[in-house]
């Protein structure tokens, strides 16, 4: 969907009129916007400490941003560039301006907010100065109706009640799948499928589950995606706990379906003696367990380095530099990222990578009678698929955060000459008109 700002000559908000010539903001789905072809790219502006501090922005498809300086702040820029600052559009939904005029993310971005956009007028601004110092903004409502009435006026607190259904949901299909394909492995003795078929059932079962819950709540699915995203300050503190709880009540209840749909099989399997350890174990269909001969240091260590390594796959798939995967891709993705660390990972413990995964089957098979040796088998094995993934979820989201900050770096000089050859051409368009 495309919206044209409104022409300035035709109101007296001065809401549009000052982007460059021939410029749309487009609109997606999530509410977010973008200003096509952007001029201005981020590492032109060069600003003290202070303000760099209190800058926010959002991203394009052009691998740029609009850049929101705090109030009075002087912006430093190119000779070449300048003639685009004189009158700063910034569209930006989700945020507010606090008291001192400084930027403060809204913490139920796109949620109960209109848009906004924010008018920066220069105090300063000639040909021949190469800074420009910004007075107040002004906020004004645009583009009413983005968004459904519902979602807009939708209270913080059933936004909140809705994500935490859509993680309960996507967790339980995550667990459903996973565990069911166990189940028909060990049930049949490994006749109706193979370790294999299980990788490809927790992968799917990610698919499905991310295309679920997704669109509501992001799909994390796993409290070691949570916890990675509270410290990537992607969701509040509030979001993370209640994002985790409902991962771990989803989990149970998934767990519970799985032995009643394979209740004939397990007790004609085990007898109906619910047993933890040995051949007629059936406890391995819902909790993880470690195989023999394996210490917990390697245990732990498998868990870290496979939880980084998804978490950095994650990341890398929901950065929007990425050009390679587009969101409809990012489902597909992610099962088959699970499949392959279930292919290279999965002989210590069977690579749980997701502490709900373990540990909601886990209080299940306590509570249906197998004991409380679900949490002392492997010498209290059940403490590394729940701190674990933890441990590697956050060092494989910060390593990916600072590689992409990294790679910002490179690029940033082509973004530069990229956005003077634009300006140039549209500078050219607009003399001839």
């Amino acid at each position: 969907m495309l919206n044209h700002i409104p022409d300035t000559q035709n109101t007296n908000d001065k809401i549009g009129g000052f982007l460059p010539p021939n410029k749309v903001v487009s609109i997606d789905d999530d509410n977010e916007f973008e200003i096509n072809d952007k001029l201005f790219p981020p590492e032109s502006f060069e600003l003290d400490q202070q303000r760099k501090s209190s800058l926010s922005s959002f991203q394009s498809k052009s691998s740029t941003s609009a850049i929101v300086p705090p109030r009075n702040a002087t912006v430093d820029m190119e000779r070449e560039m300048l003639p685009m600052m004189y009158h700063l559009c910034v569209l930006h939904p989700g945020y507010h301006f606090d008291e001192k005029k400084n930027m403060r993310r809204d913490m139920q971005q796109r949620r109960n907010i209109d848009a906004y956009i924010y008018h920066a007028v220069p105090i300063t601004c000639l040909d021949e100065q190469t800074s420009i110092t910004y007075s107040d903004f002004v906020q004004r409502p645009i583009f009413q109706g983005i968004n459904s009435d519902a979602i807009r006026s939708r209270s913080p607190g059933l936004r909140l009640l809705a994500e935490c259904l859509a993680e309960l949901l996507g967790t339980a299909i995550l667990v459903l799948f996973g565990c069911s394909g166990i189940a028909q492995y060990t049930l049949s003795h490994g006749v109706l499928s193979s370790f294999l078929s299980v990788n490809f059932a927790f992968g799917f079962g990610a698919m499905i589950a991310v295309y679920v819950a997704g669109p509501i709540s992001g799909a994390h699915i796993n409290p070691a995606v949570s916890i990675a995203m509270l410290s990537l300050r992607a969701i509040t503190p509030l979001q993370c706990l209640t994002y985790i709880l409902s991962q771990f009540i989803g989990a149970f209840i998934a767990a519970a379906l799985v032995f009643g749909t394979y209740y004939d099989a397990i007790n004609q399997f085990d007898h109906g003696v619910r047993k933890v350890t040995g051949l007629e174990s059936t406890a391995g269909i819902f909790g993880t367990l470690p195989a023999q001969g394996v210490s917990q240091i390697s245990l732990f260590f498998d868990q870290v380095l496979s939880t980084a390594l998804f978490l950095a796959a994650i990341c890398a798939l929901s950065n929007k530099r990425n050009k390679l995967v587009s969101n409809a891709q990012v489902p597909l993705a992610v099962g088959f990222i699970i499949v392959a660390i279930g292919v290279a990972f999965g002989y210590n413990c069977g690579f749980p990578i997701n502490p709900a995964r373990d540990f909601g089957p886990r209080l299940f098979t306590l509570c249906a009678g197998y004991g409380s040796e679900v949490f002392s088998v492997g010498n209290y094995y059940f403490w590394i698929p729940l701190i674990g993934p933890i441990f590697g979820g956050l060092i494989g989201a910060w390593t990916y955060y600072g590689y992409s900050k990294l790679m910002k770096i490179h690029i940033g000089e082509d973004d530069k000459e990229i956005a003077r050859a634009r300006y140039q051409l549209d500078l050219q368009n607009t003399t001839r008109l």
